[in-house]
């Protein structure tokens, strides 16, 4: 896998707008949002996950992405967004983007708290393909690697998803749904899915 440099965080959020085009919770917040808001999205957890996790994609090509944190450093702290650099990614995603993703980061928040506990794991924050390299297995790769380093270390693995095709696809890799959620507006549906170490 290839580490981003912060030279790839601009592509990288462009591969992620490119990737997320058709997921309907990605949909509801970009519609008429101009592109470069739409970047700024994703810019900030690309930021953050490189101060506090790890960032990587199959290649320099960057085909897809994919952004873990530990899960104790998962919260998005006023320190922590300005250790990270994410401060103006934030502020340039506008106060309408910033209102429309406010529901999924309040439920995100609360809910790993209440589906962790204290508990020391990794969360997998972005994982996306661009559209024209799906179909090519490098999702699985990307996960594949992540899922390793969560074995080695003993440590279950937390993320959350949109769509039930994605439920399906984390199903066959060890994931289960631990949480439903509905968002508002449009009560669209969002899972909450845990992956236990292989020891557990």
């Amino acid at each position: 896998m290839y580490d981003l440099t912060k030279r790839d965080l601009i592509p990288a959020a462009e591969a992620m707008v490119n990737a997320f085009a058709h997921d309907p919770l990605w949909i509801h917040f970009f519609s008429g949002v101009p592109v470069k808001n739409r970047l700024a999205s994703f810019t900030v957890p690309l930021k953050f996950c490189q101060t506090y996790g790890g960032v990587y994609a199959p290649s320099e090509e960057l085909e897809g992405v994919c952004a873990w944190t530990e899960g104790r450093e998962a919260g998005y702290t006023l320190w922590r967004m300005i250790r990270s650099g994410s401060i103006p990614s934030a502020l340039a995603m506008g106060m309408e983007l910033a209102n429309r993703m406010k529901p999924l980061f309040d439920v995100s928040s609360s809910d790993m708290k209440q589906n962790m506990g204290d508990r020391d794991f990794i969360y997998l924050q972005l994982l996306g393909v661009t559209r024209e390299n799906q179909g090519k297995g490098l999702g699985g790769a990307m996960l594949q690697s992540l899922i390793e380093k969560s074995d080695r270390e003993g440590r279950p693995l937390y993320l959350e998803t949109e769509t039930e095709e994605n439920v399906e696809w984390y199903g066959k890799r060890g994931f289960r749904v631990v949480n439903k959620v509905f968002l508002e507006p449009g009560s669209l549906p969002f899972w909450e899915m845990v992956r236990e170490n292989r020891d557990s």
